[in-house]
C-alpha cells in the first residue's frame, strides 16, 4: 500500500488544498447538522420551549461562520503541505485551530442579537 507522501502529487497542489478545504467544509457542516440534530430533533436532549426558527438559525450560523473557520484553518498552516506529513507538529496545530474555531463559534453565537434560542 502506497504511504499519503507518494500519493500526494507535488505538481498539482492547488486540487489537492481544494480536496482538503472541501472534506474540512463538509466535516464542519455535518458536525453543525448533528449539533442540530441532538438538539432540536432527537429526545436526547429535550426543550423545554422550542423555538421554531432553529433550522434557518442554524444555516445562518454555519454559513457565517464557515469561512473563518476555515481561514482559521489556513493561518495554522493545515493545507500547507510542507508540513502536512508531520504528525506531531500537525496534531497540535489541528488542536489549537479547532479550538479557537470553537471559540469562535461561541463568540460569533453569542454576540448574534438575531437569535430567539436561549444561551444557557
Amino acid at each position: 500500500m502506497p504511504k499519503p507522501s507518494q500519493i500526494y502529487n507535488p505538481k498539482k497542489p492547488l486540487i489537492w488544498t481544494a480536496v482538503l478545504v472541501l472534506s474540512d467544509t463538509l466535516m464542519i457542516v455535518s458536525g453543525f447538522w448533528f449539533a442540530y440534530y441532538l438538539r432540536f430533533v432527537s429526545d436526547l436532549l429535550p426543550l423545554k420551549h422550542p423555538t421554531p426558527y432553529a433550522v434557518q438559525m442554524h444555516a445562518t450560523i454555519i454559513f457565517r461562520l464557515i469561512p473563518f473557520w476555515l481561514l482559521i484553518f489556513y493561518f495554522y498552516r493545515l493545507y500547507d503541505w510542507r508540513y502536512l506529513w508531520r504528525v506531531s507538529g500537525e496534531a497540535a496545530r489541528v488542536v489549537n485551530a479547532v479550538t479557537l474555531s470553537i471559540l469562535a463559534v461561541m463568540v460569533g453565537t453569542f454576540l448574534g442579537k438575531d437569535t430567539a434560542m436561549s444561551r444557557a
